[in-house]
């Protein structure tokens, strides 16, 4: 079965702070979907009279349990609370607050001027001049389906030209398409339309990266018989195994630690119990040659998820709004 919306889980950071230590790694926590502050937190007074800029870091990440892949990943803010600027961009398996400068973010902003079918260029209406959410080449969406609710409307995919898309007259910007991209459809100003920006993600499927061994006449197949990982279970890590006989081994993470023990004779899953699957698979069947104690293999994993930092700016003086919804929406590509 394809990737259900349901395997998409967003998890929080293993840091959740106000300072430069603010987000690094996953950690096993669930932000919860439409969950109150699950992952923002609430807005106090003293955010609105003084302005407040907060960051928080999520990891979007498929959960399919058959490892499913979710190709050609992307995503986008498709609602935002009435209060603030709202953006999201790009962040890596283990970046911290500290390491953040000048990131390249994506947002959303409202149709200003009503738009025809076969229109080659829009016009959009930006809550933070200092902050354009739009570049060059980049991929946007057009809306005018209720984001919350739901129902009639349309909405389409349209590439920007890869110059001289983006024309900003203060928080009005003006957005011109790719050479033949043009509207499917009419949006109006006045339903709201909404114009998000993709922010686009690696693909949400586990990979395995340097592998080597340490073995005067111990073989593995990583050809044939590759280190596979898991949709669920595996984290970013570098693992080594290494042999105590010349069937034997034990197994370290530089992160997780000390995972377990196996022998060429059995495939070796080691389970992550933090997410009840294994961190990855080895089979049997690519150990050759002969192994002795002191012997090792090595290899990285790397998560079937992506590092997503959230941006909120408040201007001082702001006033409270009714609506604090923050809508953020991984779209991606799924075989059976």
């Amino acid at each position: 079965m394809p990737v259900q919306p349901s395997d998409i889980l967003f998890y929080k950071s293993a840091v959740v702070s106000s300072d430069g230590s603010n987000g690094g790694r996953k950690s096993a926590n669930l932000a919860a979907t439409a969950v109150k502050n699950n992952v923002l937190p609430d807005l106090q007074q003293t955010d609105l009279d003084a302005g407040a800029t907060t960051l928080r870091k999520i990891f979007p990440s498929n959960g399919n349990a058959t490892g499913i892949p979710l190709t050609s990943c992307r995503a986008a803010i498709t609602f935002q609370p009435d209060v603030g600027c709202y953006s999201i961009f790009a962040g890596t398996q283990t970046d911290t607050q500290a390491d953040i400068s000048n990131p390249a973010r994506r947002g959303i902003g409202t149709l200003y001027v009503n738009a025809s079918a076969g229109a080659t260029s829009i016009q959009v209406l930006c809550r933070d001049a200092a902050r354009i959410p739009f570049h060059n080449g980049d991929t946007i969406r057009i809306s005018d389906i209720p984001p919350l609710t739901g129902g009639s409307g349309n909405a389409e995919d349209i590439v920007l030209a890869s110059t001289g898309a983006v024309s900003a007259n203060g928080s009005l910007v003006t957005l011109t398409f790719a050479s033949g991209q043009s509207l499917t459809h009419t949006y109006t100003a006045a339903t709201p339309t909404l114009v998000s920006s993709y922010l686009a993600l690696a693909d949400l499927t586990p990979t395995i990266s340097s592998f080597s061994k340490t073995s005067a006449a111990g073989t593995y197949d990583n050809t044939t018989y590759p280190v596979a990982g898991s949709n669920v279970g595996t984290v970013e890590d570098v693992f080594t195994l290494t042999f105590t006989s010349a069937t034997a081994f034990t197994c370290v993470g530089s992160v997780s630690g000390t995972v377990g023990a196996g022998t060429i004779g059995s495939d070796f899953a080691p389970n992550n119990t933090a997410f009840s699957a294994p961190y990855f698979v080895l089979v049997h069947a690519g150990f050759g040659g002969t192994w002795a104690s002191g012997d090792s293999i090595t290899f990285a994993t790397h998560p079937a998820c992506a590092g997503v930092w959230e941006e909120r700016i408040i201007s001082s003086g702001a006033s409270s709004g009714g609506n604090n919804t923050l809508l953020l929406e991984i779209f991606g590509s799924s075989a059976s």
